[in-house]
């Protein structure tokens, strides 16, 4: 933690609507927030740039939320699921006095998918630049059913949702699987190709969330006249609090 070159500055530059955008990436590890001054005096000191974030994106992996999703050939946190939490929001409430969105997202939903198949994280068939992103604008109903899906899962640790509460601005869940299998395994990582699940959504939802692309909710009403069914409208969104699960 001493050392700030071995915290990677990402650099990803995006030409939006004819305009050039640079994002910075601050890939910081989890033994920052470990709820000691230390990891506040390493912020301020050598990564000040944390402060003048716009989201915040907030990885945690699936034993965090029940430990039966646990990855048995990496060694397991000593801490509880519990204790790395409040930990974190600790650190997070201090260094953010004025509140900016969050994106929480979950790792390995291959792993989780294959213990426990009914939430459906897992989908890796699924091309997210073509069915939730149409003429540069996010299918926030669409993302959001996803949202709900990915908060299924992680309502199992109960207090999740309340402990960050009141830390961001708002926050959304999402999960995500770079790989789709096992990479601690060397012979797996050698001889499978890799399978990504959702991995665009998150970004293509700070997008999004700060206004670089539009955003569109389908709106259903039921036509009484006539022969009646149902009809579809897709509106703009325009109220900041669409895009929360919570806040």
């Amino acid at each position: 933690m001493e050392n700030a070159d071995t915290i990677p500055l990402v650099y990803l530059p995006l030409k939006i609507g004819g305009k050039e955008y640079n994002f910075v990436f601050v890939d910081m590890p989890g033994e920052i927030y470990n709820g000691d001054s230390k990891g506040l005096d390493f912020i301020s000191n050598k990564r000040a740039i944390l402060k003048s974030a716009d989201v915040v994106w907030c990885f945690i992996e699936p034993s965090m939320i029940d430990r039966r999703y646990r990855n048995v050939n990496i060694e397991p946190k000593e801490e509880s699921a519990d204790r790395q939490l409040s930990d974190l929001t600790h650190i997070l409430d201090i260094v953010y006095t004025e509140k900016i969105p969050a994106c929480i997202i979950v790792t390995q939903s291959d792993l989780i998918d294959k213990y426990d198949s009914k939430y459906g994280l897992y989908r890796p068939e699924i091309n997210v630049m073509e069915d939730y992103l149409r003429d540069n604008t996010l299918d926030l109903t669409k993302t959001n059913e996803f949202v709900d899906d990915t908060k299924k899962f992680i309502d199992q640790m109960t207090n999740f949702s309340l402990s960050i509460e009141g830390v961001f601005d708002g926050f959304s869940m999402f999960a995500a699987a770079s790989y789709g299998f096992d990479v601690s395994n060397q012979v797996i990582l050698s001889n499978n190709k890799i399978h990504p699940s959702m991995v665009e959504l998150p970004l293509l939802w700070t997008l999004a969330k700060l206004n670089l692309i539009e955003t569109t909710k389908v709106r259903t009403d039921t036509v009484l006249f006539g022969l009646g069914g149902v009809k579809e409208k897709a509106e703009i969104v325009t109220d900041s609090n669409e895009f929360y699960v919570g806040k």
